[in-house]
């Protein structure tokens, strides 16, 4: 649904590792872990940045839905 306004855009990357400790390293690394959800397929997971999230976030309200732009074709 497009109501005339741009939804805040961030990027996002696939990553293939799982897990508390590989959770734990992309923190360390100044990502944040994030899973994709589609209604009727298998979720995705990914990697954003903190900076770029916390940038946007801050600039958007508390209900603010965000576009996900990502290289890999499946995100």
């Amino acid at each position: 649904m497009t109501t005339g306004t741009s939804l805040p855009t961030i990027e996002i990357e696939a990553r293939s590792a799982k897990g508390t400790r590989a959770n734990n390293r992309l923190r360390n690394e100044g990502l944040i872990p994030s899973i994709v959800y589609h209604r009727g397929e298998q979720s995705l997971t990914g990697s954003l940045s903190y900076n770029q999230f916390m940038k946007v976030a801050g600039a958007s309200t508390s209900s603010q839905v965000f576009a996900l732009k990502s290289k890999d074709k499946h995100l």
